[in-house]
């Protein structure tokens, strides 16, 4: 009876430093979650990775909702009518309801749209000059 239970007390004491083992794991492995979310927190920290090659930089959305549905939304309203890039943009603002000013990466993500609405045959697209250029709803 007593080698069983020395048997028995001898199990438990490997089991006991099995779990100690593993809840050492845990917590190393939890302390580099929080390290990696802190470090993800503050902005100062990402810039110090920062190298000569490459740049840590945070990913941001230029609008808040889906430019393809704005576009579509505003050229359908109006298909008559034509509009410039900058037109439009400044219509997304307003639906979003953004008092800022477009910039040119706004500018661009809108130009992108365009260009391929008018690859698809979904648009026209009328050029007068260099930066003068005419986007309007193709009529059917």
């Amino acid at each position: 009876m007593a080698y069983t239970l020395d048997k028995k007390l001898k199990e438990l004491e490997f089991e006991r430093k099995q779990v100690l083992h593993h809840l050492a794991l845990l917590d190393s492995k939890i302390g580099a979650l929080q390290r990696a979310i802190a470090l993800c927190e503050n902005e100062e920290d990402i810039i110090l990775y920062n190298t000569e090659n490459f740049t840590y930089r945070r990913r941001y959305k230029l609008f808040k909702g889906k430019v393809r549905k704005y576009i579509l939304q505003i050229m359908r309203d109006n298909p008559t009518k034509d509009f410039t890039i900058s037109e439009l943009t400044q219509r997304i603002f307003n639906i979003e309801q953004n008092d800022s000013t477009p910039s040119e990466k706004h500018l661009d993500s809108v130009r992108k749209q365009l260009n391929e609405f008018y690859q698809r045959g979904w648009i026209i697209r009328t050029q007068i000059s260099r930066r003068e250029v005419y986007w309007q709803w193709k009529q059917k």
